[in-house]
């Protein structure tokens, strides 16, 4: 018992420490930002006073010095505030003899800056009996396999992480998209007007409707359903694409609400902070929702180069990668902010369906015909 307390009092102190340097930084950075702002605000509210009640001679007297002052306050460089919330984390110890003598430790979690440099790494699922003859969406198993929706084979398909094709389901209908439960199941959604759902050995355990916002859906000839997404309250969203809303439902298939959308919801990821983003390709743009569905915010190509957002997925550090499947770029975006960060790779055409590898340092790129993946060199 003394050797856990002991344990405990250090990831106490440990805890402590981490929480207490991270408020110092962000009170440096508060400081910092606060008397940039005042100087702002003082600058601002002169040069409305004499607009509205100088003469033209104060407005010459003062002009050169408050086209500096406002001048060097545009220039300014703040220093960059890393909003992550999850400023530390728990590394617990190996399981073993050592446990009873160290729990774990607390690590300040740092937050990789840019976007690193992606490298191909391998691709496969082009060439065999098992090829992709239409790939689409993509996900990853509990147990680190590569699932993904081939629309043309009518089946999702399953390879393990170093390109070895494992098996196959079949799922009539075009399967367009494929995320995996908490408990392992598979749910696809396809060009019929149900959701299917599957368990790890390919069998159907269920299968369940949408419902339109309006409630309008007894008449299912003109439903279609590709988005799909699990949000950070364990419940599905489906997107129906014809028209245009996404519908919500736990696991089971039940039913939460529903509401419309801008665009065909082609594709969709949900962010850390329940942020809903939809994407449709075809030259639109990426719409960023809350979880209610109120729009948010528009994001929009970050060069004139053709902007069809396909495929997307959100990092441990709260940032979107986007598919652009007219350039065949992957792009990083704040999921916080919706500002653009970068460029991820070049290296792909047509992309469609994304997903993340476990560990975070492989990134999974579906094309039509086959399955890339890439890993960053920067870690």
């Amino acid at each position: 018992m003394k050797l856990l307390k002991d344990s405990r009092n250090k990831l106490k102190g440990e805890l402590t420490k981490a929480v207490s340097d991270r408020k110092k930084q962000l009170d440096c950075q508060k400081d910092e930002v606060m008397i940039q702002q005042t100087r702002l605000q003082t600058a601002l509210q002169m040069a409305t006073e004499v607009v509205k009640t100088g003469s033209d001679y104060d407005l010459a007297l003062i002009y050169t010095s408050l086209k500096t002052n406002l001048t060097e306050l545009r220039d300014v460089k703040l220093a960059p505030v890393d909003k992550q919330k999850a400023a530390v984390h728990f590394k617990p110890a190996h399981i073993g003899q050592e446990t009873t003598q160290k729990l774990g430790s607390v690590l300040a979690k740092q937050r990789k800056e840019g976007v690193g440099v992606w490298k191909l790494d391998r691709s496969f699922g082009d060439v065999g009996a098992e090829k992709l003859k239409y790939g689409r969406g993509v996900a990853i198993t509990q147990e680190g396999d590569i699932a993904v929706a081939d629309m043309a084979d009518s089946a999702v398909k399953i390879y393990k992480k170093d390109g070895q094709f494992k098996s196959s389901i079949t799922v009539p209908d075009n399967p367009w998209n494929v995320v995996v439960s908490s408990d392992g199941k598979l749910i696809v959604t396809n060009l019929s007007a149900s959701v299917s759902i599957y368990d790890g050995k390919g069998n159907q355990k269920h299968q369940f409707p949408t419902k339109s916002p309006d409630n309008v859906s007894s008449d299912t000839r003109d439903t279609t359903h590709w988005g799909l997404a699990i949000d950070n309250y364990n419940n599905l969203l489906v997107g129906e694409t014809r028209q245009k809303y996404i519908s919500k439902h736990h696991l089971d298939g039940t039913h939460i609400t529903s509401f419309k959308v801008p665009i065909s919801p082609v594709f969709i990821t949900v962010s850390l902070d329940a942020k809903i983003f939809i994407s449709g390709g075809m030259d639109t743009d990426v719409h960023i929702l809350n979880e209610n569905g109120v729009h948010l915010q528009t994001l929009t190509a970050p060069q004139d180069s053709g902007w069809s957002p396909y495929g997307m997925c959100c990092t441990s550090t709260n940032e979107i990668y986007i598919s652009n499947t007219s350039s065949g770029v992957i792009y990083c975006y704040s999921a916080e902010t919706g500002a653009y960060i970068g460029c991820l790779t070049k290296d792909v055409s047509k992309p469609a369906g994304l997903a993340l590898m476990n560990d975070e340092n492989q990134l999974v790129v579906v094309e039509d015909y086959c399955i890339k993946i890439f890993k960053v060199q920067n870690q």
